[in-house]
């Protein structure tokens, strides 16, 4: 139960990091549903990281989840929105993760995988972007996911997105029954695939 006090501390930072994320994407005060969800998101991260603590640069990847995730998803669930600099900062803490990693030693073709599966995912979301089937912030979302598991292997990215359309298939189905214009907001299926398909 050491860990206990870093679980509370991250369950803390993920409902605080939720609300006011989407605060500022909608610049007013969410909803009940919106910071129970980004509050039980950020918990349920930390719960997880406080289990494999001290395992170095992998928790610093996984923190960056666990603070900047839960409000990612609830600007897009509130407003359909991923807030571009959330997007890169998530990204950008990812990447000088895996890089502070290889050069401890732990693996350069670790790395290489994670930027070789970021690519793909970029070049992937970017097509369907193109065909009107996603927004360029679930593209660059999907750029970071790819870099994010890219670490643990091309099981891991196929895993995550796999996972991410699974979730996203029954809303997406009850949208098109319900003749529903405004797109799926796709960014909280990418965050959970993310999140299901680490090797925790």
């Amino acid at each position: 139960m050491s860990n206990l006090p870093l679980c509370i501390a991250l369950w803390v930072a993920g409902a605080a990091a939720g609300t006011a994320g989407a605060a500022w994407a909608s610049c007013k005060w969410p909803s009940t549903p919106i910071r129970v969800l980004a509050g039980s998101a950020g918990g349920l991260v930390g719960v997880a990281i406080a289990a494999r603590a001290g395992i170095g640069w992998l928790v610093v990847a996984d923190l960056s989840w666990a603070v900047i995730g839960p409000p990612l998803a609830a600007a897009d669930l509130t407003h359909r929105w991923l807030p571009r600099r959330m997007v890169w900062t998530l990204g950008g803490t990812v990447l000088m993760a895996w890089i502070s990693a290889a050069i401890a030693g732990q693996s350069a073709d670790r790395l290489l995988n994670s930027v070789q599966a970021a690519a793909v995912a970029l070049g992937f979301g970017f097509t369907l972007a193109v065909a009107g089937g996603l927004g360029m912030g679930d593209v660059r979302l999907a750029a970071v996911v790819g870099l994010y598991l890219g670490w643990y292997g091309w099981t891991h990215v196929l895993l995550g997105f796999v996972i991410a359309l699974l979730l996203a298939l029954a809303p997406a189905l009850r949208r098109l029954w319900q003749r529903q214009a405004d797109g799926l907001p796709f960014g909280p299926y990418l965050i959970a695939g993310a999140l299901s398909a680490v090797p925790w």
